[in-house]
């Protein structure tokens, strides 16, 4: 592999060294030729000694003819040397114009290429959000002529069933009638779940979180499998499916069991205590209810958790999340947006509820701070209580063991 060129001052240097070699030997070389100065002697004295010198400088030659002939060859070689050394830096700078020449010529064209895929990324980056919009658009006027397709029909229905129940007949009719006005409003909830819950990869995220709780209790095994009550678009179950571990679902939700279908969970629609009062005692490896027991009146919610802790074998995890009230933002606003929700459930009611039916172990796991929330104590007491009211965790969700 070739060394890379000296640098330029090292070569300037060398070149000054050859040319003051190159001059002290061309005012040396020619030994034995020249009388040497005798500026010492004068007059007669003089005289005498010039024809002496003479004849010793003829002796001389005779004897440094060889000695000039060599230091000839060697003046002709150092300035053969300095020659070269000087076309070797004349190269050297002819390579160094090159080489910047061809750095400054890299540099435009990796502008001018970086300018043109900005310029490309920018006008594809303006052609998608032109068309998002428009099919945003879109959708929303699709949207509203759909809802506004459901207020009619629902007006219908509600006005046939109160013309059947006043004519006192039709009793299959009305109950047609009053079935497809029910799967009307499953719709309408289903699609303020898929706005307001959050998209499905997050729930799952969410949900994943929960695997170590499982895999702790055994749970998962075919045993042991894991039921889902309120499974909703089923994102647990999908989280569990991918863990292998068993698991299965049941929502009173149509349009949510029947997508959990098409994605291949195991569904069933039915209402969660209808669902656990079915099951033998312990058949489960763990019960989970994500969101659920808010909606639940006080007698439900009791015969809920007593239910759970029948059905669990020792060991199994009973898993309640719900929305936190301690959180002053939930607990006052964001809770009532479902106009489903019965009451908020403190997270002391609830250890308090599962301790109550058997549960052992009861863990309170609090989730999803306010994103300003700050994690890094606050010296301050009042703000500090603010800080933790006001942005604190979202959601709870309480464990308990079956002993």
């Amino acid at each position: 592999m070739s060394q890379p060129p000296a640098p330029a001052a090292e070569l300037d240097l060398a070149l000054a060294r050859v040319n003051e070699n190159v001059r002290r030997a061309g005012e040396a070389w020619n030994v034995g030729e020249r009388l040497p100065e005798m500026s010492r002697w004068r007059g007669a004295l003089r005289g005498l000694a010039l024809p002496a010198a003479r004849l010793f400088l003829r002796m001389a030659q005779l004897v440094t003819r060889d000695q000039r002939e060599f230091n000839d060859a060697t003046v002709g070689a150092l300035r053969e040397l300095a020659a070269a050394a000087r076309a070797l830096q004349s190269a050297a700078e002819r390579d160094r114009v090159s080489a910047e020449r061809l750095a400054r010529r890299l540099g435009e064209v990796e502008a001018a290429a970086r300018a043109h895929v900005d310029a490309a990324s920018a006008a594809l980056r303006a052609d998608l959000d032109r068309r998002s919009g428009e099919m945003k658009a879109s959708l929303d006027r699709l949207a509203a002529v759909v809802a506004q397709r459901d207020h009619q029909l629902a007006e219908v229905l509600e006005a046939a069933a109160r013309e059947r129940a006043g004519g006192g007949g039709g009793g299959g009719a009305g109950a047609t009638v009053q079935a497809a006005a029910n799967a009307m409003a499953d719709r309408l909830y289903a699609d303020f779940e898929d706005r307001f819950r959050g998209t499905p990869a997050l729930i799952k995220e969410r949900a994943g979180a929960y695997l170590p709780i499982f895999r702790a209790a055994g749970a998962g095994a075919p045993d042991r499998p894991v039921l889902d009550l309120g499974c909703g678009r089923g994102e647990l179950l999908e989280v569990l499916r991918e863990n292998g571990m068993a698991a299965r679902g049941a929502d009173t939700s149509t349009a949510f069991v029947k997508r959990c279908k098409e994605q291949g969970l195991e569904v069933e629609h039915a209402d969660a205590l209808s669902v656990l009062r079915r099951l033998s005692e312990a058949a489960l490896g763990a019960v989970t209810a994500i969101h659920v027991i808010e909606h639940l009146s006080l007698p439900d919610l009791a015969a809920l958790v007593g239910e759970c802790a029948r059905v669990l074998r020792p060991g199994g995890v009973a898993l309640f999340e719900t929305p936190n009230p301690k959180n002053l933002s939930v607990g006052a606003c964001t809770f009532y947006m479902d106009p489903t929700h019965v009451r908020p459930l403190p997270p002391e009611f609830m250890t308090h509820l599962m301790e109550r039916a058997g549960f052992q172990d009861v863990k309170v796991l609090y989730a999803r701070p306010d994103p300003r929330f700050r994690t890094e104590p606050i010296s301050d007491p009042t703000l500090s209580a603010a800080n933790e009211m006001l942005l604190g965790p979202q959601d709870y969700a309480v464990v308990g063991t079956r002993p």
